[in-house]
């Protein structure tokens, strides 16, 4: 594997333990147990479902998109950014 890709990977999976532990709802302090991607999962599906209006089958797809693509997209963002520098 190229650096710049274990590069990416890093970054990506640290974007979701983010966002893992940002949509989990946890209101203590910053500890490694409160990251619960599952948590995470319920919470925003509370809010698209409770807050939006939306159906709960959706706002469950519409989570698992949000937890999925947020990382794909910041892993496709700092790959390409990589092989740009790398390339100059």
């Amino acid at each position: 594997m190229k650096i710049y890709k274990v590069i990416s990977c890093v970054i990506a999976l640290f974007s979701f333990l983010f966002f893992s532990y940002f949509f989990s709802g946890s209101g203590e302090g910053f500890r490694l147990s409160t990251i619960n991607p599952v948590e995470a999962l319920e919470g925003l599906a509370f809010t698209f479902g409770f807050g939006f209006g939306v159906p709960i089958w959706l706002s469950y797809i519409i989570s698992i998109l949000i937890l999925i693509g947020i990382p794909l997209l910041i892993y496709f963002l700092v790959l390409g950014l990589l092989k740009k520098i790398i390339k100059l």
